[in-house]
């Protein structure tokens, strides 16, 4: 049972030099010329943190205790409650305080998580915080929030994000002891209505080598021209091709081993075939200037990474009616229309084949049926001949 409470506030006034306890770590200071001023004792992982609440009577002791409880509720899940505005937590302060509760991490360069990450802070930056930041998050309101939203209604799913992210930070200090109403951000999130996704466009097979030939024929890097095609014969992500290196690539053994990151979508590490035209492609790939072992290098770059907006950008100049993405949905639409094994098709993309309980019962990564999926693919997209052994570019 919580201790009683034994400060008076008529007997406030009149109470001796000092220290005078209210229960609940929170103390009345009086000093011997007569000043008083509020303190609390909360300890936050073992280590004691004594704060000031304010001065008597500009804090009473209603608020005195209010801010305590406030204190002692962030204390419990582990925050730090010292905080510039006195005690009343503003949304920009308890946006701090939800990150570190949820431990999500600060930006990392290729890292799923921390674009997430980037794209909260961007958000906070650009929308959120400008508007709302000061305001305490216990007053935050239905209708700052709807204001938000409606300065960025031309971008509905950028909106309905801001929302979200509001809406969250809200609920951590509902459920901390730091706003008692409603969350503000609940309704109007549900009124904003986001168009479906859309696929990346893509092309038939036998149109791709069409395609090519322009990014061949601009102006753009060799580095370019071989990742793109790197990334068509092989079906990958951008994102893999452009990080990979030289030590994941076994050229006697003809493989590429793509590593697997806790937090991307291949969370273990995968063998890819390399057909003789993707081989053909890593050959020109070794005269490139090396940078950070990195295949398809961009020197300017800190770390050798190509950057994502390069590829996209040159690809757009040159006229290539597809996005990067586009290339996995030419090869599965092959791969589907000629009959090609399921199984070897979804393992090519990386894709998991079955459940947890098909998984562990099938094992093989058909490696070899997948080698000569991928040789009949390059010739299906012109950019191989079987029989003069040769590219056709």
């Amino acid at each position: 049972m919580e201790a009683a409470l034994k400060l008076n506030a008529k007997a406030i006034p009149n109470l001796p030099a000092g220290r005078h306890g209210d229960g609940h770590g929170l103390y009345l200071m009086v000093q011997k010329r007569g000043t008083r001023s509020w303190t609390q004792v909360v300890r936050v992982g073992g280590r004691r943190l004594d704060l000031g609440l304010g001065a008597y009577p500009d804090v009473t002791l209603k608020e005195a205790r209010r801010l305590a409880t406030n204190n002692r509720a962030l204390a419990k899940g582990g925050f730090d409650p010292r905080h510039g505005t006195g005690g009343a937590l503003t949304f920009a302060e308890a946006n701090d305080e939800y990150l570190r509760w949820k431990r999500f991490p600060p930006p990392v360069a290729n890292n799923r998580l921390s674009n997430q990450r980037y794209r909260w802070d961007y958000t906070m930056r650009k929308h959120v915080l400008p508007r709302i930041g000061t305001v305490a998050v216990a007053e935050v309101t239905v209708g700052q929030a709807a204001a938000i939203a409606s300065a960025m209604i031309d971008t509905p799913s950028a909106a309905k994000f801001a929302l979200s992210c509001i809406e969250r930070v809200c609920q951590w200090a509902i459920d901390s002891g730091q706003r008692e109403m409603a969350n503000p951000a609940s309704g109007p999130k549900r009124q904003i209505d986001v168009p479906p996704p859309t696929h990346a466009r893509f092309l038939p097979a036998e149109e791709l080598a069409g395609e090519l030939a322009k990014l061949d024929a601009s102006g753009c890097s060799e580095a370019v021209k071989l990742a793109v095609r790197f990334t068509a014969l092989t079906a990958k992500r951008l994102c893999e091709v452009r990080r990979a290196t030289w030590t994941e690539i076994d050229l006697e053994a003809r493989t590429w081993t793509i590593p697997g990151r806790p937090n991307a979508k291949i969370k273990e590490d995968h063998v890819e075939p390399l057909s003789d035209a993707a081989m053909q492609v890593l050959h020109r790939a070794l005269e490139l200037p090396r940078s950070h072992g990195v295949v398809f290098t961009n020197p300017s770059s800190g770390d050798g990474v190509m950057p994502d907006s390069t590829i996209r950008r040159a690809m757009q100049r040159a006229g290539v009616a597809m996005s990067p993405h586009g290339f996995r949905s030419t090869f599965r639409t092959w791969a589907q229309e000629r009959g090609e094994n399921w199984e070897a098709a979804e393992i090519s993309l990386s894709h998991r084949v079955g459940g947890s309980v098909v998984a562990s019962y099938a094992r093989s990564d058909m490696l070899e049926m997948r080698r000569v999926l991928m040789e009949r693919y390059a010739c299906a997209l012109g950019m191989w001949q079987p029989d003069s052994r040769g590219p056709c570019w």
